[in-house]
């Protein structure tokens, strides 16, 4: 059985903006998703990628990892 890589979803504020967070160790495959699928930013003082939060953006996170990684969204 394969083990995944984990993601830790997050919300927080960014530049006056409600934004959604991924935290995960630096993996190539990952950033490659966030950065061409999600269409995601880094955030230096976060430390993490991000696309603006909004209803459907959660399940576009998980939708763009499925069979990819596990996502942790508490």
């Amino acid at each position: 059985m394969k083990i995944l890589p984990h993601i830790t979803l997050k919300r927080f504020n960014h530049r006056a903006k409600e934004r959604i967070g991924l935290f995960f160790e630096f993996n190539t495959a990952l950033i490659e998703v966030a950065k061409h699928q999600l269409k995601a930013s880094w955030s230096k003082t976060h430390k993490c990628w991000y696309i603006e939060f909004d209803n459907k953006s959660v399940h576009k996170i998980f939708k763009a990892y499925e069979g990819i990684a596990y996502i942790n969204y508490e």
